[in-house]
């Protein structure tokens, strides 16, 4: 007669041979879960149903006290005395390793449904004839849990581990087949590849879980017989570096308090930590600078926290103090000092290393990270000394021996991006110079200039301010596409900074207009002939090219043209390409385009625009209200209406918390002035002049 378990595994491999397309919101087990409950809902129920298994766990615990020994089958029911322990012979257990060795390379290599099914069958027959079969392990299941994961199949992972639970909540049937922290790694890391809508929830629902589940005294894997700490430390990286690596900061601290806190007989490593420094420096966050340095200190702490006995597992190490430098490298336009706080850290490194402590002993990526800092830094007036020291530093230690701070084409592009915040072309062409010269000579393709390079080296001329400006960004973008090295073929960024340059000059520069247009015409060429996503126009390329035309003087058809690129843009994003979404910028240039052009239906146009934005989901702001009004105030055909339209758009403002400006009041007390309808403009603008910024 089988058992409850051996029923419910037969009637699952009866399942899933006639119903495997339906498969997906089918839960194994409708004695445990209904089928029609919500994946949240299932995921309460079982984590109640672990807080019931923890008392049977710790009942177990202590009939094993008293001397009671679990087994399965025909031995359950007998008291240890009485059970006759036959001394097993080498060979057998040899045998034994080696199938399940075999067994389980078989199911690495069966695609992930057909490695359940061969894990189920074996289940079954486990069940049959316990003393003949193959016996499952949670190692099993975490194969098969594993290649789910590596599939993004996040429900079909979740039922087997749904499937692991019901055998375990058995008790003495199955009690090592406790699930265990890398079979939650498995499916979290699942359900993060899985990109379905909710998925963060589930996550949140299974590191609560985990949570109540190897946190608890009374059940925790210290009193299970096959708990591996190290294989749960290792899981517990895992999922911390992969939530950093999707950006899940919270949930990546909340999984290293939870290792601080569990009873799983894993504690936090240095690896532990500096995947939580890695979520920090990743987000960008204002604050988290701050926040990785204060871990920094903390990991200091503790790695001298016990009567000066340095505690080796949290000993920060050259990665971390790394990660921190590059927290305050992504914080320079929250943090005014963040540069000066990479450099000090980068100084504190040296004297470490210099004190003897070598894993902490600066390289390439240190000093290259905060040449970084320094060029996104708003000190513009030392970024291009400092970055320049820098590279001067690494240079001499480099030529003494030290091959460690070798500068390569990322430390010299950060440098010329420095040189651009400085406006300091001579340096930069110095460098840029240098950088042929050297792989010229060389041939070393850690020094080959690259896209970023010529890139930067754009920026600097686009910064400089120099008439001739243009022309030398130009000819750069010229020689990156006709060049035949691909590592230097010029990208959307290439196209749309010099763009841009021709557009700031467009009211100066006559032939500015006919300049950028070619920019576009070559982008959108290339894109149609190779199909290349580096060449494809987007909506920054055509917002750009708007500007120009509206900062053109001398061109009649301007607003034409402004508003044909601006209804392609939409057209394009209506189509199905995102790249295209028109933002507040698009909306604004096409709006000062009909004020400028003191057409009478400049205020038909931009209500139409304002309507427009409201379908895209794009807010207006301060800048596109006023413009709104102002173009209402050239309506001549019934000026009265376009008053109590201007009016209504006041109130859209305060509706929306949207703050007017000094702009706002001098146009509004200029249509009030000429409306003969108007009554208390005095009050009127008085009203509005209190809601402005004080």
């Amino acid at each position: 007669m089988f058992t409850s378990s051996a029923l419910a595994v037969r009637t699952t491999i009866m399942w899933r041979q006639q119903w495997r397309s339906s498969r997906r919101y089918h839960i194994m087990y409708t004695s445990i879960i209904d089928q029609k409950q919500l994946p949240m809902q299932r995921q309460r129920q079982r984590r109640a149903a672990i807080m019931v298994s923890s008392t049977s766990c710790n009942m177990s615990t202590q009939q094993k006290q008293h001397g009671s020994i679990i087994t399965s089958n025909d031995d359950d029911e007998k008291p240890a005395s009485s059970i006759k322990r036959q001394p097993q012979k080498n060979t057998k257990k040899n045998n034994n390793s080696n199938k399940i060795h075999n067994f389980h390379t078989n199911l690495r290599k069966l695609p992930a449904r057909e490695a359940e099914d061969k894990l189920f069958h074996a289940v079954h027959q486990y069940e049959v004839d316990p003393t003949n079969s193959l016996k499952p392990l949670p190692q099993s299941f975490g194969i098969v849990l594993n290649s789910y994961a590596q599939m993004g199949a996040a429900r079909e992972a979740q039922e087997l581990l749904d499937v692991m639970h019901h055998l375990y909540d058995e008790g003495r049937h199955y009690h090592w087949l406790r699930p265990q922290v890398t079979h939650y790694s498995s499916i979290i890391n699942a359900w993060m590849r899985s990109g379905e809508a909710g998925y963060l929830d589930q996550v949140d629902g299974l590191l609560q879980e985990m949570e109540d589940l190897f946190s608890s005294p009374s059940c925790g894997l210290s009193s299970v017989a096959d708990a591996d700490a190290r294989s749960n430390q290792i899981a517990y990286n895992k999922l911390i570096h992969g939530l950093a690596k999707a950006g899940e900061l919270e949930r990546a601290e909340r999984m290293l308090e939870q290792m601080s806190s569990s009873s799983s007989g894993c504690v936090p490593d240095i690896v532990s930590f500096n995947g939580v420094l890695h979520a920090l420096a990743k987000s960008g966050k204002r604050g988290s600078a701050q926040r990785a340095e204060e871990l920094l200190q903390r990991l200091e702490v503790m790695h001298y926290e016990q009567n000066s006995n340095a505690n080796e597992i949290v000993r920060p190490d050259l990665y971390t103090y790394n990660t921190v430098i590059d927290a305050w490298a992504k914080s320079c336009k929250y943090e005014p000092d963040a540069a000066e706080r990479a450099e000090a850290l980068l100084r504190r490194m040296e004297e470490m290393y210099a004190s003897g402590n070598k894993s902490v002993k600066p390289d390439t990526v240190s000093y290259t990270t905060v040449i970084d800092a320094w060029s996104k830094s708003g000190n513009k007036a030392v970024a291009g000394e400092r970055a320049d020291a820098l590279l001067k530093s690494m240079d001499d230690m480099f030529l003494s021996g030290n091959e460690d701070v070798k500068p390569n084409v990322f430390t010299f592009t950060a440098c010329l991006n420095a040189f651009a915040a400085s406006n300091d072309p001579a340096r930069a062409e110095a460098l840029f110079e240098r950088m042929h010269r050297m792989f010229d000579a060389t041939g070393n393709e850690d020094i080959r200039p690259s896209v970023e390079t010529y890139n930067a080296m754009i920026k600097v001329w686009a910064h400089s301010g120099r008439d001739d400006a243009p022309e030398q960004a130009q000819a750069l973008l010229s020689s990156m596409n006709e060049s035949s090295k691909p590592m230097i073929m010029p990208n959307v960024i290439s196209f749309n900074t010099v763009l841009n340059m021709w557009a700031l000059r467009a009211c100066t520069r006559p032939d500015a207009v006919e300049r950028a247009e070619d920019i576009v015409k070559v982008m959108e060429s290339l894109y149609e002939d190779k199909g290349d996503p580096r060449y494809k126009p987007n909506e920054r390329t055509y917002t750009t090219l708007m500007k120009c035309w509206l900062r053109s003087s001398g061109v009649r058809d301007a607003v034409e043209r402004v508003d044909n690129l601006f209804e392609v843009m939409r057209k394009m994003y209506h189509g199905g390409d995102s790249d295209f979404k028109p933002n507040h910028i698009s909306y604004l240039t096409v709006m000062i385009a009909w004020v400028k052009c003191e057409s009478t239906d400049a205020g038909r146009r931009t209500e139409e625009l304002l309507s427009q934005m409201q379908m895209d989901g794009v807010r207006p702001n301060t800048a596109i209200i006023n413009c709104a009004i102002e173009a209402l105030s050239q309506c001549t055909d019934n000026f009265d209406e376009a008053v109590v339209q201007a009016e209504k758009l006041l109130f859209t403002m305060n509706d929306m918390d949207i703050q007017p400006n000094e702009n706002t009041l001098k146009i509004m007390h200029n249509i009030w002035l000429r409306s003969s309808k108007s009554t208390n403009v005095s009050d009127k603008i008085n009203a509005l002049r209190d809601k402005l910024p004080k």
